[in-house]
This record gives structure tokens, C-alpha cells and sequence, in this order.
């Protein structure tokens, strides 16, 4: 049987991240753990996942999210998918708020949790608490608009996968109401997708990972706004005609 390695026992942090109060204890051990990572002037790493949990002692369903917020605090710029065994590319960064402060490190030995409370002027308070608020409204909107897809959506399965591409994406105003209009086309027109039952409707998470709804749809849409010209113009002589009858054969007649 082989012995275990031991996990590397330090990781160097900037002050800033000890005196950042957004960070809960969850993402400020993740955030040392891929700091732990980083040797020197290095500041980019891959771990996985289930390397991340092992260095922090947390459980693996917990990373993401940690990472996820780290990235919307400004700490953490991720690339990739990622998983359980396949690696991100994380690179970590100052938040905008820290970069004109004194960014002297200090070293964390053994990953322990950071519990003594760091002194800061009233100034700083109101501004680390705007920045929160500014967090949490981008988090609502992110939210909101996902709810509104994923109502829009006919095909209800993989919900949290779905919304994990839709933050990747993180799709302006114009771009949503693009998305969701053509989710509305495709619901209605999309042969694929009206045949079988919605056999063929991809899942949410595959319609916005491979930008479909740029797709050029297998419709007859041309046809169908031709068809509906010809109805127009049928309507409206239709009604000539009756109005005509009702000149040359009165009604009191007919």
C-alpha cells in the first residue's frame, strides 16, 4: 500500500484578502488553497476540483460556487468548464477596490481558518459594503434573467447545468432577448424540435454552450410569412367582395 504525500502546508496571501470582510470562511479557504498553488511570481494554476477539496478539507460540491463567487468578487478569473477530474485555469487578480493599497503578503501556514478580526477606517466599510451590494444586484439580475430562459425553455432538464453556462455566458440585455426570441422561433417553427414529441430539443445547457440560437433553423420560414401575405390579402378581398354584394343586392333585398 502507498503512503499518501503530504499537501504542500503554506501558501503566501496578500493582506488585501485577510481584510476583504465579503469572503465567508468557505471562499476564503478555497482562495488559499489555490494560492497554495502559485509559487514565486506565479499567478495561475490548474487544479482540479478534487484536488482544490482535498487542500481545503471541504467537499468537492462546494468549489464551484466558492470559485464562481470568487470570480464575481474580483479575486479569481476562470477559464474553462472544469470538474471533478478535468482542470480550470484559474488566475488570481486584485479586486479594483484593493489595488491602490499596501499589498505586503503574508504567509498561511496549514490552511487554518483566518478568525481575528482586522481593524479598517469607517471608509473603507462603506466601500466594501457598495461593492457587496453591486455583487448582489449583478447575482439577482444573473438570476432573474436565467429564470426567464429557463421558463421560455420547452425542454426542462439539467437546470443547474443550464444556469451554469448561462453566468458563463453572462449575456447582456440585447443578447437575452435575442436568445429567448429565438428559443420562442424555434418552439413554434423548428421542425426538429415540434416532431416526436420535442424528441430532438436539445438540453438548455447544449443550446447555449454551442450559441444555437444562431443557428440557421430548418424551417420553411420564408413560406410561412408568404403564407401568411397571401391570408392578409385574401382577408381584405373577402371583405371587398362582401361590399360589393351589399351595393349591387341590398340587404333589405337579399
Amino acid at each position: 500500500m502507498t503512503k499518501e504525500k503530504n499537501i504542500t502546508a503554506y501558501a503566501t496571501v496578500p493582506v488585501a484578502v485577510i481584510q476583504d470582510g465579503r469572503l465567508s470562511k468557505t471562499e476564503l479557504r478555497v482562495l488559499c488553497a489555490l494560492l497554495s498553488f502559485m509559487f514565486g511570481k506565479k499567478t495561475w494554476c490548474y487544479p482540479t476540483r478534487t484536488t482544490i477539496a482535498k487542500h481545503c478539507n471541504l467537499p468537492v460540491c462546494k468549489i464551484s460556487s466558492a470559485t464562481t463567487r470568487l470570480v464575481l468578487l474580483g479575486w479569481l478569473i476562470k477559464e474553462g468548464n472544469g470538474g471533478k477530474s478535468c482542470s480550470s485555469l484559474y488566475t488570481f487578480t486584485i479586486p479594483e477596490m484593493f489595488r491602490d493599497t499596501d499589498v505586503d503578503q503574508v504567509t498561511v501556514t496549514d490552511l487554518v481558518t483566518i478568525t481575528e478580526a482586522v481593524t479598517i477606517d469607517v471608509t473603507d466599510s462603506v466601500i466594501r459594503k457598495k461593492e457587496t451590494i453591486k455583487i448582489k444586484n449583478i447575482e439577482t439580475m444573473i438570476d432573474d434573467s436565467f429564470e426567464k430562459f429557463w421558463n421560455t425553455f420547452p425542454k426542462k432538464a439539467s437546470k443547474h447545468a443550464a444556469k451554469r453556462k448561462w453566468i458563463e455566458l453572462s449575456p447582456d440585455t440585447l443578447l437575452q432577448a435575442q436568445i429567448i426570441d429565438a428559443v420562442v422561433f424555434s418552439s413554434t417553427q423548428n421542425r426538429e424540435w415540434l416532431q416526436d414529441n420535442g424528441k430532438y430539443i436539445p438540453h438548455a445547457s447544449t443550446y447555449l454552450s454551442d450559441r444555437r440560437w444562431e443557428d440557421q433553423l430548418p424551417t420553411d420560414h420564408n413560406k410561412f410569412k408568404k403564407i401568411n401575405t397571401i391570408s392578409h390579402h385574401l382577408k381584405i378581398f373577402m371583405r371587398i367582395i362582401n361590399n360589393l354584394i351589399d351595393v349591387i343586392i341590398p340587404p333589405t333585398l337579399a
